[in-house]
């Protein structure tokens, strides 16, 4: 924790603060579009959600916890962190796949048309 605020203006640090601020920022807009009883699990009565933070990117909440573990790695970076942060990233990309493939057959055409203009995680890249 103490690297936290160790040498509080290098690069990497103020990169780091930029990426949680950005994880908080994704992290606000996904749950205040889809509500905390949808973004908690509770889809079976869920619609397709396309405006707000959705109208450009499928996974904020996914996105917003890739850009939390990779501020958190530039606090410390490290091989043993850098392990971990491959290992979210993996687990990350899983569920993100394992999810769309569930929309798709939940949401059919619908949600392929929306994947087409739409990008998964960062919004115009990716």
């Amino acid at each position: 924790m103490r690297v936290w605020f160790d040498d509080p203006f290098s690069a990497l640090h103020i990169l780091s603060w930029i990426a949680l601020i950005i994880s908080l920022l994704l992290a606000i807009s996904g749950f205040r579009e889809l509500g905390f009883k949808d973004a908690l699990g509770d889809l079976e009565s869920g619609e397709l959600k396309e405006s707000g933070i959705y109208s450009n990117m499928r996974h904020p909440l996914y996105s917003s916890l890739l850009f939390l573990a990779f501020g958190a790695f530039l606090k410390g970076p490290s091989l043993f962190t850098s392990i971990l942060m491959v290992g979210v990233i993996v687990t990350l990309m899983s569920t993100v796949r394992s999810e769309e493939e569930a929309n798709l057959l939940k949401f059919g055409d619908k949600y392929d048309a929306y994947m087409k203009r739409t990008k998964m995680l960062v919004p115009f890249i990716f």
